[in-house]
């Protein structure tokens, strides 16, 4: 006997902890609009409370005060006065010349005892490595910063005119803010932190800070804190992608001389161009 035939005037389904279980708590295709992002991030259980943030937390999450920390500055990780965090310091080529001269300084080294052929060849192909693999990350880091770029483009849009963008579903307004939130916003806090020398347990204090003025408190000042963020956090996006496709191109260019030197000796290259490794990809498909 079923339920239903044995308690008619009963649910099928008794409800889970008072919720009917036929409505899902999350609908990734419930629509959204910007003022939702607050609650959708917000986690209810882990409340900030104001009393509990540090002074010096609350000052360090200012979005005017994270702006002045990363443009305009002569840290230890920045280029041209844009502070860098330091993994990405330290795949910027900052000098072409130095990066070169580094490599092949190495390699003269290493190989003392080798012949000066047998040398300036093994100087010539460490030099090509070095920069196809400085290339292929330069080649992720752009388009993770395109990525970004698309995503705070859109909430900048979204945040401005709210009622406009109703029609954007829930999963992706929330993947976005996510994004905005805990790659880029924290990404620019992390910048900061390593060239003012910040210890992680303190970044961690001013990241706490930061969510309560995105996440806590009236709508209004709720939404004038994400629109200032969100336009710090394009800023310094778009002012990192322009000093990585600088750099890229000096890699490109060191990668031409690297080559015809390789070809005028009548040493063997270990490195097929670009043009190359396009025309077998298109022989193989």
């Amino acid at each position: 006997m079923s339920r239903r035939d044995k308690f008619p005037n009963q649910p099928e389904t008794l409800p889970i902890d008072g919720l009917d279980p036929s409505v899902p708590r999350f609908d990734p295709d419930q629509l959204r609009a910007f003022g939702s992002v607050p609650k959708m991030l917000r986690d209810d259980s882990q409340s900030i409370r104001f009393e509990d943030l540090s002074s010096t937390a609350w000052e360090r999450s200012a979005p005017e005060a994270i702006n002045d920390q990363l443009f305009g500055v002569e840290d230890r990780y920045s280029v041209n006065g844009l502070a860098f965090s330091a993994e990405y310091y330290e795949a910027i080529i900052r000098s072409q010349s130095a990066f070169e001269a580094s490599i092949r300084g190495k390699t003269i080294k290493a190989n003392r005892q080798s012949n000066y052929q047998r040398r300036t060849e093994k100087e010539l192909h460490s030099a090509e490595g070095a920069l196809a693999s400085k290339d292929a990350r330069h080649t992720a880091i752009l388009a993770t910063l395109a990525q970004q770029r698309e995503v705070l483009d859109k909430l900048m849009e979204m945040q401005r005119t709210p009622g406009f963008h109703r029609q954007t579903m829930d999963v992706d307004v929330r993947g976005m803010a996510a994004t905005a939130r805990e790659i880029v916003f924290d990404g620019m806090l992390r910048a900061v932190a390593d060239n003012r020398g910040i210890p992680d347990d303190e970044l961690s204090e001013v990241g706490t800070a930061l969510d309560y003025r995105l996440l806590e408190g009236g709508s209004r000042v709720r939404m004038e804190e994400w629109g200032k963020m969100l336009q710090i956090g394009n800023h310094y996006t778009r002012s990192l992608q322009s000093l990585f496709i600088a750099s890229e191109q000096k890699i490109e260019r060191a990668q031409r001389e690297i080559s015809e030197e390789i070809e005028s000796r009548g040493f063997t290259s270990h490195i097929r161009s670009r043009g190359s490794q396009a025309l077998n990809r298109t022989i193989e498909m």
